[in-house]
């Protein structure tokens, strides 16, 4: 009866060694299920990137629409200069979307560069021929409001005086001839 008593009374050291084992095997699948290549967190940083690049992809579609919108109601060049500067400037739109491309990965960069440009070409030619298109209107309104008549007189010119030193000279001149010199 006596090693009955023994047996029973706790946990035996083998016991406590495998459930260590088992513990370090279930923390080692976790850990590499949280951190691994393919884990929880690579996961959460992916579709953080891909959300960030959604985002940013849609700002500069978004971008490109107001200025197409604002561009097309513009009237004059003035408009046209403050249209350029809201969004192609040092501290414009598209310029803001630029800055953020820091927090995308390598191979994301150059697609969304590459569709900033796109889109910073297409507001560039817009603005260019917007202001040929109101140049072109100025000039004609200019044209039609100076129309020349050619058949009027033309202005008289006025002539000029003689410098003050010509005219002493002069009568000089006419006091020696009146004297008798030639």
């Amino acid at each position: 009866m006596n090693t009955k008593k023994k047996n029973a009374r706790g946990i035996t050291l083998i016991a406590l060694v495998i459930t260590i084992i088992v513990l370090l095997i279930l923390a080692g699948i976790t850990i590499s299920l949280v951190f691994g290549s393919n884990g929880v967190i690579q996961k959460a940083k992916d579709s953080k990137e891909q959300t960030e690049i959604g985002e940013m992809r849609e700002k500069l579609e978004e971008i490109k629409k107001n200025a197409l919108d604002v561009l097309q109601k513009a009237t004059d060049i003035d408009a046209l200069e403050e249209a350029r500067i809201k969004f192609l400037g040092k501290k414009g739109e598209l310029t803001a979307v630029l800055k953020g491309m820091g927090q995308l990965s390598k191979e994301e960069r150059p697609q969304i560069g590459a569709l900033a440009n796109e889109i910073r070409g297409v507001i560039e030619n817009h603005i260019d021929t917007k202001k040929a298109e109101i140049s072109e209107k100025l000039e004609e309104i200019k044209l039609k409001s100076e129309v020349i008549d050619v058949t009027m007189p033309g202005k008289a010119q006025k002539t000029g005086k003689l410098h003050p030193l010509t005219k002493v000279m002069n009568n000089i001149k006419d006091t020696f001839i009146g004297m008798g010199f030639e």
